[in-house]
């Protein structure tokens, strides 16, 4: 069935088809139009490229099964209707609604490792259901310079919807979402739309989700209550772009580190706040603080892209004695404006630059080791029992 109704050609194909690799590709492009029943499309590339170039497309549930079923479906200002529990296998629905097209799936979908990669990219549109987005990679660069809608429960996979509504796109996820590792990190990253991301309650609750949503973007960055539970969740959201976060909430270490204020540490802890500033190499410069007595804290820079640029990371351990390191892998040093500033409960206790004149490392000490003074133990008192023999 390949190419059936190309060129303004009308399709319709029952339940259980196209069944087999490659089955029913091209199927309506060119401004066909094809509908397709449930249980289609499974097969590796099975129904690729179908409605693309103006075509128009909608499958019935239980579609796209298989890798790189529905490959490429309404590319080139196409429209693709994706039925629900549809593109579960690997890299299945690539590229479906690209280039100003336009994919709308239904929920239970994307669900295979890498499933539905760059739906809606180029300027396209995509809206994908809830509880969607579930494989491992699922759904990443979607809506890029487009508009991408998930809904409720949707981006559970480990890096599931990376990068989505990235680079001049918005996106929208629903509530419950991003709960996977790395899920929806760079959502909305160098955005410039007027609502460049936004995400509802219960969200980015797994490791990692949500770092860097709305950065360097110049919409608003909204992320709802009950969120940013995962260590590290919400790392850097709306960073030195111009947007805000509503209603926001935090729960877990080290997370949401690019707002003004840091979560107060409990007990006896300190906060140890880092500021670097990079300088025009960004990419040679690292540093790492770890104490050399004490709880065996330890912490390193992320890996820095952006030149002149200052860099503020706040963390909680117990005092005692730390050791900074900086490390350039070219061997020269930190540059002009590059500097930078160790406080512990926003007290400087050491600083340098700019610049800072060393080959390939630097360190430098501070704090001190506090140990307790040696108990003197209680005398030990003996009993001599006799015994009187009468």
């Amino acid at each position: 069935c390949e190419e059936i109704g190309v060129y303004d050609g009308d399709v319709t194909i029952g339940p259980r088809s196209c069944i087999g690799p490659e089955a029913c590709a091209s199927a309506g492009a060119d401004d066909g139009s094809v509908t397709i029943g449930p249980d289609t499309c499974n097969g590796e590339f099975s129904c690729g490229y179908i409605g693309a170039d103006d075509g128009d497309v909608t499958t019935g549930p239980r579609s796209c099964i298989g890798t790189q079923a529905c490959a490429s479906a309404g590319d080139g200002y196409g429209i693709v209707t994706i039925g629900p529990d549809a593109c579960i296998g690997e890299t299945s629905c690539e590229e479906i609604g690209v280039y100003g097209g336009y994919a709308m799936l239904d929920s239970y979908t994307c669900r295979g490792e890498y499933a539905c990669p760059f739906a809606g990219a180029e300027e396209g549109n995509v809206t994908i259901g809830p509880r969607s987005c579930r494989g491992q990679g699922a759904c990443p660069i979607i809506g890029g310079e487009g508009f991408a809608f998930l809904g409720e429960d949707t981006c559970t996979g480990k890096e599931a919807c990376m990068y989505a509504g990235a680079s001049e796109g918005n996106a929208s996820l629903g509530s419950g979402s991003c709960a996977g590792q790395n899920s929806c990190e760079r959502a909305g990253f160098g955005g410039k739309g007027i609502a460049t991301t936004i995400i509802k309650s219960r969200a980015c609750r797994g490791p990692a989700s949500c770092q860097d949503v709305g950065r360097d973007g110049v919409g608003m960055t909204s992320i709802g209550s009950d969120s940013c539970y995962g260590e590290r969740s919400c790392y850097n959201v709306g960073r030195d772009g111009s947007g805000s976060i509503d209603n926001f909430m935090c729960f877990g270490p080290y997370i949401c580190r690019a707002q003004d204020e840091f979560a107060p540490c409990v007990g006896t802890d300190v906060k140890v706040t880092v500021e670097f500033k990079t300088d025009a190499y960004p990419s040679e410069s690292s540093w790492r603080i770890s104490q050399t007595c004490g709880s065996g804290f330890s912490k390193s820079s992320d890996g820095f892209t952006e030149t002149n640029t200052v860099n503020i990371d706040n963390y909680c351990t117990s005092d005692g004695a730390f050791l900074f390191t900086i490390t350039d892998s070219y061997g020269d040093g930190l540059f002009d404006p590059g500097y930078y500033k160790v406080y512990i409960d926003d007290v400087e206790m050491i600083s340098e630059g700019p610049p800072i004149n060393f080959a390939n490392t630097y360190t430098k000490s501070f704090g001190s080791c506090t140990t307790p003074p040696p108990t003197t133990p209680a005398p030990v008192t003996s009993q001599v029992c006799s015994s009187v023999l009468k």
